[in-house]
């Protein structure tokens, strides 16, 4: 045996032979195009075939072994190809490995796409009809630029005899008018969940009901004429709305208005009635303070009759200083709607007992005092005497007919006479009341800052003597010197005559007592 020496070292002439082959020899590939397989039937997984690479190799051992790998399994590629069932949607990576005899290796990598191309159509309900019922308040409940008497908002999925289960879901539904998606006034969106009907469908409706899933389709044609995107199905039904009601009888009328506070906040969650004198009707205001009611024609009496609004809300010791100002002459509350707020007993003027009420409410004594907590006043009407809202009988109610069919109300909380009921805002200010380190009251009202108006001491005008409460004279001047005031001391076992002099019941004491002195002539404390 012949001997050769080479780079390798010492080898046979059979060795070298085959060393040279193996280093010199390679495999040249061809990788098969990337697969896409679309799913246009109903199933969820694809069928397809891995060919038989049939690669060639320079190497005297020329017989090739082909194997593959991934995702899908792995295994022996036969001269038929491998085929693969049930292939789910989505993306496949396979790797081709191919060895010749010379242990030479070459791969690539081949792509698989299984896209999912099928949308069953929906099945619609047939013969469905609805009943309209009243828009309350009305609105222009479809956008279309009316205002609604009666609608019925109806969904996609009320129509359907049964939901799509779909490969790449979530499935959604939209649904549309036909003669809209038609005549291209409408494109089919899949976030059109649900329509309005009105009185401007009363009658038969073709409807379209459609069905789209979650796949990216790169050959789906959208409804808007673009390519790609999930694919859709639909199907068409008739719906029949009726006005079973009447409400869309051109024969009734639209009684609406709104509640408003005095300083201009609207009030929701009124109740109002409306009143044939036979028959009566109720609606609630909206959050924007408004209401409405479709009635037949005919005169109506509208009246709000209660609200919701916490009793305690607005009421506190700053309303009855205030109200306490207004019933001694000291400050009057200035505004017809403030006086109509401190009458908390409704007996046309404001009194003592006015006083005993609220003081009780802040006390907790008596929570209910304040009845319905709010009183309504006909918006339009004009006080003939603003500084005495009694003069005459405030209306509280509003006549409509068809011909003036609007009623609007101020609403008044009753105590709250500086117009800070809870978080209502409106167009007007509020007013408030404080104190200054001397004991000044102050009157805040439209963000300006007034001192009250001085006035001579009832007590101290000569020949006028006024009594209010139940403390008894002091009699002589001993018992007179003995009273105290602002609780200066308790020298005085007349505790209650101290107690309403201390509170500000100037009629308590007598004009020469140290108490009425230290009160001064503007009865401040």
């Amino acid at each position: 045996m012949k001997v050769i020496r080479n780079i390798w070292g010492i080898c046979t002439m059979m060795i070298c032979l085959c060393i040279s082959m193996m280093a010199s020899a390679q495999i040249t590939t061809t990788c098969p195009d990337d697969a896409e397989i679309c799913l246009t039937e109903a199933g969820c997984t694809g069928i397809f075939l891995l060919p038989y690479p049939n690669w060639s190799t320079n190497c005297a051992l020329n017989d090739l072994v082909y194997t593959y790998s991934g995702s899908l399994g792995s295994g022996n590629i036969p001269p038929e190809g491998v085929s693969f069932a049930g292939t789910a949607i989505g993306e496949h990576l396979i790797t081709i490995t191919a060895t010749d005899g010379c242990n030479n290796i070459a791969q690539c990598i081949w792509q698989v796409f299984v896209r999912d191309c099928h949308m069953a159509p929906p099945q619609c309900v047939n013969d469905l009809s609805v009943l309209l019922l009243q828009n309350d308040p009305v609105t222009d409940i479809d956008g279309d630029g009316d205002l609604d008497p009666a609608w019925m908002q109806i969904w996609a999925t009320d129509i359907l005899l049964g939901l799509n289960g779909e490969c790449t879901g979530p499935t959604r539904y939209s649904i549309h008018r036909s003669d809209q998606v038609l005549n291209g006034t409408v494109i089919p969106d899949p976030d059109q969940d649900h329509l309005f009907l009105t009185c401007d469908d009363i009658g038969s409706v073709n409807i379209r009901i459609y069905a789209w899933d979650n796949a990216d389709n790169p050959y789906a044609i959208q409804p808007d004429g673009t390519v790609g995107g999930p694919n859709y199905a639909w199907c068409e039904t008739t719906v029949t709305s009726e006005d079973g009601f009447g409400f869309c009888d051109t024969s009734n009328f639209l009684v609406s208005g709104e509640i408003r506070t005095p300083w201009g906040a609207l009030l929701p969650d009124v109740e109002v009635e409306i009143s044939d004198g036979v028959q009566s009707y109720f609606t609630t205001t909206a959050a924007n303070g408004r209401y409405s009611m479709i009635l037949p024609e005919g005169t109506y009496m509208v009246r709000p009759i209660s609200s919701s609004f916490d009793h305690s809300n607005g009421v506190d010791i700053s309303d009855l200083i205030l109200i306490r100002q207004h019933e001694l002459n000291i400050v009057n509350l200035g505004n017809p709607y403030k006086i109509l707020a401190a009458d908390l007993d409704s007996s046309g003027d404001i009194s003592t007992f006015d006083l005993v009420l609220i003081s009780r409410f802040i006390a907790g004594i008596n929570p209910d005092f304040l009845g319905d907590s709010w009183r309504f006043v006909d918006a339009a009407y004009q006080f003939p005497m603003p500084q005495n809202p009694f003069h005459e009988a405030v209306p509280n109610f509003v006549e409509v007919n068809e011909s003036s069919p609007e009623a609007n109300f101020i609403a008044i909380k009753n105590g709250d006479v500086n117009w800070d009921s809870g978080t209502l805002t409106g167009i007007e200010g509020k007013a408030f009341l404080g104190s200054s380190k001397q004991g000044t009251i102050l009157s805040i009202s439209r963000g300006r800052t007034q001192p009250p108006q001085k006035r001579q001491s009832r007590r101290a005008r000569p020949g006028r003597r006024r009594r209010i409460g139940s403390c008894p004279r002091q009699r002589g001047a001993r018992a007179t010197r003995r009273v105290t005031c602002a609780g200066r001391g308790a020298r005085s076992a007349h505790d209650s005559c101290r107690h309403s002099c201390a509170s500000g019941n100037r009629a308590a004491c007598d004009a020469g007592s140290p108490c009425a002195a230290g009160r001064g002539a503007n009865g401040g404390p």
